[in-house]
């Protein structure tokens, strides 16, 4: 399975300022599970992949569980769950 980049932009305001943070995840799928990971860059600009989740199931809308299908379902998922 090919590595799944998932791109996030949040807005929060603090004090009288918006603030806009973009975190990168990476994730793939290995036997079944997924593996996320957010990128993480120091200020000597070295990226390294610092774990956040491992996930061995899709949860559904319903409250039920379900296996990862592939790369693009996993995507979808991580859009809307992350």
């Amino acid at each position: 399975m090919a590595d799944i980049t998932t791109i996030k932009t949040i807005d929060h305001l603090e004090g009288e300022e918006t603030v806009t943070m973009t975190m990168t995840y990476v994730s793939r799928i290995i036997d079944g599970i997924l593996f996320v990971n957010i990128l993480s860059t120091d200020d000597l600009g070295n990226t390294q992949e610092v774990p956040v989740m491992e996930q061995p199931w899709k949860t559904n809308p319903n409250g039920s569980r379900s296996a990862w299908i592939d790369d693009n379902d996993a995507a979808a998922w991580l859009d809307t769950n992350l």
